[in-house]
């Protein structure tokens, strides 16, 4: 679930509504991801989010829900479940952080990778049909803003631009 919510930017309950049947291996891996507003859309899966998830599908169901209740393996987990558990996961590993966070993590660090152009990119992982929802996500994202005032010239340096 912590690859999910992380490799992925899942919402919880994203995750719990996912079926075995909603990941695609193959190819080019891929979920698909029933969303707010029942919105359907496709999450291209990171290698090493595939490797994991093709290691805990082994061996598992073809079909039924992929993280299912340990007392009846046919019924998914709750959404407010799958917040719990992600919670306990990152309090045991000494993370300070809730299990929404982990899918603020996911843009920001997307985010960064891009170098802050891939904002819609991003915006449409994570499902979001508003831009700013996007924004708000990746606040926590600065590099634009340090490498927009290192291009600040020196108004001492010859030919600099001055302030009249």
């Amino acid at each position: 679930m912590v690859w999910l919510a992380y490799g992925a930017g899942l919402r919880a309950g994203e995750l719990a509504g996912l079926r075995t049947e909603d990941v695609t291996l193959g190819g080019r891996p891929h979920l698909r991801v029933l969303g707010k507003g029942r919105r359907e859309r496709l999450v291209p899966l990171a290698p090493q989010v595939a490797v994991v998830l093709a290691g805990w599908l082994h061996g598992r169901p073809q079909a039924g829900p992929l993280v299912c209740s340990q007392r009846d393996p046919n019924r998914p987990l709750q959404p407010r479940t799958v917040s719990a558990l992600l919670g306990d996961v990152l309090k045991a590993a000494g993370v300070k952080a809730s299990a929404h966070q982990l899918r603020h993590t996911f843009a920001t660090e997307l985010l960064a990778a891009g170098g802050g152009t891939n904002l819609d990119a991003v915006g449409r992982l994570l499902g979001h049909t508003d831009p700013k929802t996007t924004r708000r996500y990746t606040g926590a994202y600065d590099a634009d803003a340090w490498a927009a005032v290192k291009l600040l010239p020196d108004p001492r340096r010859p030919g600099a631009a001055t302030a009249e």
